[in-house]
């Protein structure tokens, strides 16, 4: 009698496991030159935010784009709301402005994108990287202090019209991924 139950219960657990939403997101860029060429002259603006899994057997398809649905708390809410207006403006050059939403403030900076692990601070992920400099400003003590910041994107995709990033964001101690899409 155990049985007639568990082996229902077990295969609907599976089922629903297998029943997640296939998302068509565009493919990892093959070069640095592929970054380069695409972005130029275009402005994206986020339009759906995905927690990175922590683990190996997602590796597949290692981002959850329907976290958005999943948690509905309003800590949450809020978070994805503030973090649905980045935006990042790319001039011809190697100019470019984004939208801080922590700050609520739009920064003008210079872009650059390599594929070297060793550059930057303790960063160790393979892949093509877009980085983001600006000049900030710090508060410490009473005073501000003028400094060169630099924000790291891991590029996870590219295409002619969108743009993913791994962005140093995370939500519950994992790593939050941007879908942008050119306006």
């Amino acid at each position: 009698m155990k049985y007639l139950i568990l082996v229902p219960a077990v295969a609907i657990l599976i089922a629903s496991c297998n029943n997640k939403e296939k998302i068509s997101a565009p493919a990892a860029p093959a070069s640095v030159k592929e970054v380069t060429t695409v972005v130029p002259g275009k402005n994206y603006k986020t339009i759906k935010l995905g927690i990175l899994s922590p683990f190996a057997m997602d590796s597949a398809n290692p981002v959850n784009w329907n976290i958005a649905n999943e948690d509905t708390t309003k800590f949450f809410r809020d978070y994805a709301k503030s973090q649905l207006a980045f935006t990042l403006t790319f001039s011809k050059d190697s100019a470019c402005s984004f939208y801080d939403a922590s700050q609520k403030k739009t920064f003008t900076a210079k872009y650059s994108v390599d594929d070297d692990p060793k550059s930057g601070n303790d960063e160790t992920k393979p892949g093509i990287k877009l980085r983001v400099q600006y000049k900030d400003s710090i508060e410490f003590g009473a005073s501000k202090t003028p400094a060169e910041m630099t924000l790291t994107y891991l590029v996870r995709g590219i295409n002619n019209n969108e743009l993913l990033l791994e962005t140093g964001n995370s939500f519950n101690d994992r790593k939050l991924v941007v879908w942008m899409k050119a306006e």
